[in-house]
């Protein structure tokens, strides 16, 4: 794999512009993923929030397999992340009955007459308060609820604007500096123009 000098000249440009070392460490490992794809890196990005980082040591410091509701995007990415996580079946209200990689698909209803007694790894991010709510009506333990659609929807919230710089701010744009990609359509779309109080010119 060849980059250009170019290029890397660019990406210490970008690395160099980060104020914080928290930031700079984000960016490396995110960068590392970019390059080699291994999961190691996303998980040391995980790790730097101490929320995620204690969700992520109850996810994969226990052997025991897990049941998984919701299948979808972020099943892929939670089974493409944590491949090591044993998954027995999944619960999905519109897809029971069918299979998913291969793991057999069933509703909660079946899920509660089989007696299993598994942790539930919650992922759809639009309805896990309700899907948490009917966990704990139906009478499981707390213990065994591990809704990660709620730690990804706090670290969306909190990704920028737990920074104490952000406050300083007037005006906050994500320019998606993880892969660049809009970082780049950003600077080609804007390029001499600017941002006023009625919006972008």
């Amino acid at each position: 794999m060849k980059i250009e000098q170019k290029g890397l000249d660019k990406i210490k440009k970008i690395y160099n512009l980060f104020a914080d070392n928290k930031s700079k460490y984000i960016f490396k490992n995110r960068l590392m993923f970019n390059l080699f794809d291994e999961n190691e890196y996303i998980r040391n990005i995980i790790k730097t929030n101490r929320v995620a980082a204690d969700f992520l040591d109850k996810l994969l410091n226990e052997n025991d397999p897990v049941v998984v509701w919701g299948v979808g995007i972020r099943a892929h990415k939670f089974r493409l992340f944590y491949p090591e996580v044993e998954v027995m079946c999944y619960i999905d209200s519109n897809k029971h009955g069918e299979t998913y990689n291969g793991i057999e698909i069933i509703s909660f209803e079946e899920y509660l007459n089989r007696g299993l007694n598994t942790k539930i790894v919650i992922l759809p991010r639009f309805s896990h308060k309700e899907i948490e709510h009917e966990i704990k009506q139906a009478g499981i333990k707390e213990h065994n609820i591990l809704n990660f659609a709620k730690i990804m929807d706090y670290l969306y919230e909190v990704q920028y604007f737990d920074l104490p710089q952000i406050k300083e701010v007037k005006y906050f744009i994500d320019g998606g500096a993880y892969d660049g990609a809009d970082t780049l359509k950003f600077a080609k779309n804007f390029r001499g123009g600017g941002i006023t109080d009625l919006g972008t010119k």
